[in-house]
């Protein structure tokens, strides 16, 4: 009786390539360490260069109570995402408010740009109620009157710290796409850093005569 042979099946052949490659590895480890070492370089490489940007929208099914209320945000308000700049100093002083005013209305020009909010905008609002006049009060004591009467506001206290050191400038953008707000972000980065000094001096004058 002849016994004839199993034929070697791809698996095998697989098979017997993995283990020469392994083996060879293990004969060669230094060129294996070479190989590893050009490899994870390579991936590290790729890894930083990928860039998937996640889009709210997409997050939610079409139809789903977060997706409608989205929906309705851009619909009935112009958009549903934020961009919020923080100014550090001291807000009864009215200059501070006043560069901060000139800082809103700035980046207000930007096309992503839909609608700015900040407390000197409030203030010139509650300003024009006592005198008539919407605009920034001359002196800190008027300031700091103006803000005796927004004590409690909810909408206030989004816009501004309890201290009055620390003020938000929100931006509503017109997208809500996440590359573009991304985008518009590096562009007011650079803004700021160009043109917004980092610190101010209060200097009094003296009148003689």
């Amino acid at each position: 009786v002849k016994i004839k042979g199993r034929q070697t099946t791809g698996e095998d052949w697989g098979a017997k390539i993995l283990n020469g490659v392994i083996g060879g590895l293990l004969n060669h480890r230094r060129i294996a360490l070479v190989l590893l070492i050009m490899v994870s370089a390579a991936a590290i490489v790729a890894v930083t260069r990928v860039d998937s940007p996640i889009e709210p929208t997409n997050l939610f099914s079409k139809g789903s109570p977060p997706d409608r209320a989205d929906r309705f945000l851009r619909e009935e308000f112009e958009g549903s995402q934020f961009l919020q700049i923080q100014l550090a100093g001291d807000m009864t002083e009215p200059g501070m408010l006043r560069q901060l005013w000139w800082i809103a209305d700035q980046l207000k020009k930007l096309p992503e740009v839909k609608s700015v909010n900040h407390i000197a905008d409030a203030l010139s609002r509650a300003n024009e109620a006592m005198e008539g006049q919407r605009r920034i009060p001359d002196t800190q004591e008027k300031v700091k009157l103006l803000y005796s009467f927004m004590v409690g506001d909810a909408s206030v206290a989004q816009l501004i710290t309890g201290d009055y050191g620390h003020a938000l400038i929100h931006l509503k953008l017109s997208t809500d796409s996440a590359e573009k707000s991304e985008a518009l972000l590096a562009k007011v980065e650079a803004w700021v850093k160009k043109n917004v000094p980092v610190a101010y001096q209060r200097v009094g004058v003296e009148c003689s005569g």
